[in-house]
């Protein structure tokens, strides 16, 4: 039911009935059935996070470190990179103090696949930059995590790149709309790649630009 329900508010009410019990019970005495329901949980946070619920954000963070506490956040010894962006990305996106953020870094980065532990260390060390407000060197961890063939990915690394020019200098805004123009280009080159979430990032441009106009005029 937590699932199918068509609003935040309706399928939270069961949602809140897992995490009481998930809270509540000794790991070691609760069914097997409880790590399995989690992938459910995580995905109904994920969901609705992405549709802008701040507090589903929060709530996912609270299953990643469930996860931490009882040693779950690993598969046969590894972290999967989209488990490790998405805890990275939305600690820094909900304000979490930077110094968790930092840690989990440190404690996790380790256990990425080999073959994409430099770009996934470096876009989160360019993420744990930006919670420090160090915008500078945001942009130059951003310039390094280069995801070879993850089209989605690298527009994800151009969207904080972006987003850390324009905090280091808003007033630059020429060089900020070329970025933009470029980043709309590698939607257009890629664009068989990104048919169900070119929206997103389209939309991020518009904004943006939108943004920079008004800068300008001003």
């Amino acid at each position: 039911r937590m699932m199918e329900e068509v609003t935040y508010e309706d399928s939270d009410v069961y949602y809140r009935f897992i995490k009481q019990f998930a809270d509540k019970h000794d790991f070691d005495r609760s069914p097997k059935s409880l790590t399995e329901i989690t992938t459910y949980t995580v995905n109904h946070c994920l969901k609705w996070f992405n549709k802008g619920y701040e507090a589903a954000g929060d709530e996912y963070l609270w299953w990643m470190e469930w996860k931490m506490k009882h040693d779950l956040l690993l598969e046969n010894g590894k972290l999967f990179p989209i488990v490790f962006r998405n805890i990275i990305s939305i600690a820094v996106l909900n304000k979490k103090d930077p110094a968790w953020i930092n840690n989990v870094i440190k404690t996790y980065a380790k256990y990425l696949p080999l073959e994409h532990y430099d770009t996934n260390l470096a876009f989160a060390q360019g993420l744990y930059q930006y919670a420090l407000k160090n915008h500078k060197e945001a942009i130059r961890f951003f310039l390094i995590a280069q995801a070879k063939e993850e089209v989605i990915f690298n527009c994800i690394i151009r969207r904080w790149q972006w987003m850390s020019s324009y905090e280091y200098d808003p007033g630059d805004v020429d060089v900020l709309l070329n970025h933009l123009l470029a980043f709309e280009k590698y939607l257009q080159r890629y664009k068989n790649d990104m048919q169900h979430v070119s929206g997103v990032f389209t939309t991020f441009i518009g904004y943006a630009t939108k943004l920079l106009k008004a800068n300008k005029a001003e």
